[in-house]
């Protein structure tokens, strides 16, 4: 290289490197979507009937290990978590309020019934007992277009949100 060569590439901004894609073996391919965060946006899992977006808690390198881990002990062990955590319980008094006004489409006649009308778009994790999971129910008028999530933080459920 020419003197004029090097002067041309030493002037050149450096640029930061892309962190790699990275592909886990049942989400497939992730990206990295923030400064903290992996995503596969089209993730097929246990948790739902078509795919959904999942987002692990990570650094350039790849997903955090607690994320990696929380995801699979989430998916394994969802009906277990789904009551203990306490989703169970948030997600019916939801659907009570709700029905409650005369909008619910369906009948849910219990807690334990609750899930079956789920329609999950999204699950979030750092850890495996701090995530956020992301639904609409069946139950919902079909002109309503909430989305709830639930939080997790420390193995318990903090409430739900309703954005929309």
């Amino acid at each position: 290289m020419g003197l004029f060569g090097w002067f041309r590439k030493s002037n050149q901004a450096p640029s930061d490197p892309e962190p790699s894609d990275y592909t886990h073996p049942t989400l497939g391919t992730m990206y990295m979507d923030t400064d903290s965060s992996w995503s596969a946006e089209e993730a097929v899992t246990p948790l739902a009937g078509q795919p959904i977006s999942v987002s692990l808690e990570g650094t350039e390198a790849g997903p955090d290990g607690q994320a990696l881990a929380g995801y699979g002990h989430i998916v394994e062990n969802w009906a277990t978590i789904f009551v203990e955590t306490g989703i169970q319980e948030a997600f019916f008094e939801l659907y009570a309020a709700y029905a409650d006004s005369g909008d619910a489409q369906a009948q849910v006649g219990s807690p334990s019934e609750v899930w079956s009308t789920a329609v999950v778009s999204s699950l979030d994790v750092a850890s495996p007992d701090t995530f956020t999971i992301t639904v609409t129910f069946t139950w919902q008028h079909s002109k309503d277009g909430h989305i709830i999530t639930a939080e997790v933080e420390d193995g318990f459920c903090q409430g739900c949100t309703v954005d929309g």
